[in-house]
């Protein structure tokens, strides 16, 4: 069985969010709002948080230093951008830049390449198609960006073909993205079966997506999303019981190894 804990941390945290008329932390997010989850999502794995004054701002613009950052820290490499902290490629981006480690990253994992001439302009805000780029490439789904016409056309196809931009909705292509479109698109790649290269007699990519070869984000950090309705709670002894009424997108919290429905029971987590 995968790690429970983490997901009904996070069950519990969409939970608490139904309770009330803005998400615990972010007195500027709606709990009604539809990008409330995402923010839930991403606060919860300390992907994307707010500024100093305890506000998220989701109708604020985001630079693209910032989104370098949270791609990195979606594909759990934070410890890895601190490790490719210093000098850039960059002429703009000076050594003690507070994100030359996930820029460097970045830039090594092909989720960036600057604007050309040296230049990655850091403070720049990042537009709706440089941020679905760049999750598209992290997820591994250049190539078939690449066969559907290349930036920003082919990769803005792919968004909407894996449900990258489900719930998103008047986003013009290269105006700058506002923290509540990128936290939709980020919480949704969360979610996407990733393309793997496959080496053999020919190199190709397929979709982790099956009863054998599940694999998202979400699911490298053990985490799995799974539907449910939170029970008793007790505060004293730090339990409360999780009752599921559908399947997860883990095949072993509803689905046996040939897809075939199981019981889905309660449980109490610690």
């Amino acid at each position: 069985m995968k790690n429970l804990k983490k997901v009904l941390a996070l069950v519990v945290v969409f939970a608490m969010m139904m309770s009330t008329v803005a998400f615990a932390g972010y007195p500027d997010v709606d709990a009604t709002a539809d990008y409330a989850d995402s923010v839930a999502l991403l606060s919860a794995l300390e992907i994307l948080e707010g500024d100093e004054q305890g506000k998220f701002n989701p109708e604020s613009t985001i630079t693209r230093a910032e989104f370098a950052a949270v791609v990195c820290r979606a594909l759990g490499l934070e410890n890895n951008a601190n490790s490719a902290a210093g000098a850039t490629i960059f002429n703009d981006v000076a050594a003690n830049h507070w994100a030359t480690g996930y820029i460097n990253l970045a830039t090594q994992q092909g989720i960036v390449n600057g604007k050309g001439n040296g230049i990655f302009d850091p403070e720049g805000n990042v537009t709706y198609a440089e941020a679905v780029k760049m999750l598209v490439v992290a997820l591994g789904y250049e190539p078939v960006a690449a066969a559907k016409g290349g930036y920003p056309t082919g990769y803005l196809a792919v968004a909407n073909s894996i449900k990258m931009t489900a719930g998103i909705y008047g986003t013009g292509t290269n105006v700058p993205a506002l923290r509540k479109t990128v936290a939709m698109l980020t919480a949704n790649a969360m979610e996407i079966p990733v393309m793997d290269q496959t080496y053999g007699s020919e190199v190709y990519w397929t979709q982790q997506n099956g009863f054998d070869n599940y694999r998202s984000l979400l699911s490298d950090m053990d985490i799995y999303v799974a539907t449910g309705v939170v029970g008793a709670v007790d505060k004293e002894e730090g339990t409360f019981d999780f009752k599921f009424t559908t399947a997860s997108d883990d095949w072993e919290f509803g689905f046996d190894n040939k897809g075939n429905t199981i019981t889905l029971g309660s449980i109490t987590v610690k």
